[in-house]
């Protein structure tokens, strides 16, 4: 072993790093930093930034390799000549006030390039083990009505009625329907932490493998809605993060979000089997009880069911507005609510697979099981260290459940 010399190191990191500066002012902002948010997790001043990124003086190795976690990007990108291009910005459909077209936050930045990555790499694994990938052909018109592609989407889903009434866990429908949705060549990612005032689903359409990502943080119903509502995006060809907000403020995006939602509920809650399972006909005042059971029923949120008994004219703009405030106040006291201490929550294996999807882990054991990647490019595949690929496999090949 070679002798150690006290403080070597510490000047390999304080020395200055020869980089053309344009490559921070991409790296940051491709993030979704400002000059102060980013000087502020570099722990410098924002003059002290703004000199950097005018290249007097150049970063140090040190400086550079903490822009490489901050900006959540690879070393040696900054060593690259000239910045890369930059990706299509995402068409931002959020509508809550304060929040719409307000800048990405960096988390939700980097999920979004971790999705558009992910792509990239199961269509790189799919070429290495020769498998094809269907293209994905499904379309639809937002001068359609709603309930007519609605009626197209549940078709090419194939989740029966009664296999939806069957269900009775809330747990199960969302693995039912993410296996719906992935059936079609489509990538359904999960994310956390990230609030769901920033972005309770996203989609990325493209013409193989497009893009749906799922706040994991939402409930499970909330999950749900927001699959089938990116799932119009993808049908619309116009994809985007989303907040589910329903605001009319007569805007293009307002139009699209209202259409998507309305697509999603009857999707989930198609008017024929709604007006069935009714306890009483014609216009009424619901009651909590009555809508929580109807909910469990169609495992759906009591959100969604109000909105289609309102839709299919079984109540009242009045009562809508009156129960909806009701739920709204349900919802923040909920979020308000401190949380109780978790024990830690599900085990890596099975938050691998809720995020990544299935398909795209197939992908990834298949690529292994044919000696096309090593066991260490398969973990780096799934974010996972080497001892849970086991379990993943049966996650994904056996009959475990997962989250």
């Amino acid at each position: 072993m070679g002798a150690y010399y006290p403080g070597l190191f510490d000047m390999a990191a304080s020395l200055a790093a020869p980089i053309n500066p344009d490559l921070l002012v991409w790296a940051r902002e491709t993030a979704g930093y400002s000059v102060e948010g980013a000087a502020a997790k570099l722990g410098i001043k924002p003059e002290k930034l703004e000199a950097i990124e005018r290249g007097d003086p150049n970063p140090s190795f040190a400086q550079l390799k903490k822009a490489s976690d901050v900006y959540k990007r690879p070393l040696a990108v900054f060593f690259l000549a000239q910045p890369p291009p930059r990706q299509t910005t995402v068409h931002d459909f959020r509508l809550q006030p304060g929040v719409s077209q307000r800048p990405y936050a960096p988390r939700l930045n980097a999920e979004i390039r971790q999705a558009r990555l992910r792509r990239e790499d199961a269509l790189e694994l799919a070429r290495e083990i020769e498998r094809e990938i269907p293209s994905f052909q499904w379309q639809a018109s937002i001068d359609e009505s709603p309930e007519a592609v609605a009626a197209r989407v549940r078709q090419f889903l194939g989740v029966a009625l009664e296999s939806q009434f069957a269900i009775r866990r809330i747990e199960d429908a969302l693995k039912i329907w993410k296996a719906a949705v992935e059936a079609q060549s489509i990538l359904v990612f999960e994310t956390s932490r990230i609030p769901q005032e920033e972005m309770r689903g996203v989609s990325l359409p493209d013409a193989v493998l497009p893009i749906v990502i799922l706040n994991g943080g939402d409930a499970h119903a909330g999950r749900i809605f927001t699959l089938m509502h990116e799932l119009t995006h993808l049908l619309l060809r116009q994809g985007g993060v989303c907040d589910m907000v329903p605001i009319d403020d007569g805007t293009p995006d307002a139009r699209l979000e209202a259409f998507c939602n309305a697509v999603a509920g009857s999707v989930l809650v198609p008017a024929d089997a709604l007006i069935g399972a009714l306890p009483k006909q014609g216009v009424q005042a619901w009651a909590m009880e009555e809508l929580d059971e109807l909910a469990r029923g169609f495992s759906v949120s009591r959100y969604v069911i109000l909105r289609r008994l309102l839709s299919v004219g079984r109540t009242t703009k009045t009562h809508y507005k009156a129960i909806s405030a009701k739920l709204d106040e349900e919802q923040q006291q909920a979020r308000n609510k401190p949380r109780a201490q978790s024990a830690g929550g599900p085990p890596p294996s099975v938050m691998a697979v809720r995020n990544l999807g299935r398909p795209f882990v197939r992908l990834v054991l298949d690529a292994y099981a044919q000696d096309r990647i090593a066991l260490a490019t398969a973990s780096d595949y799934l974010g996972v260290k080497i001892r849970h690929l086991p379990r993943i496999e049966s996650l994904v090949f056996g009959h475990e459940a997962t989250a």
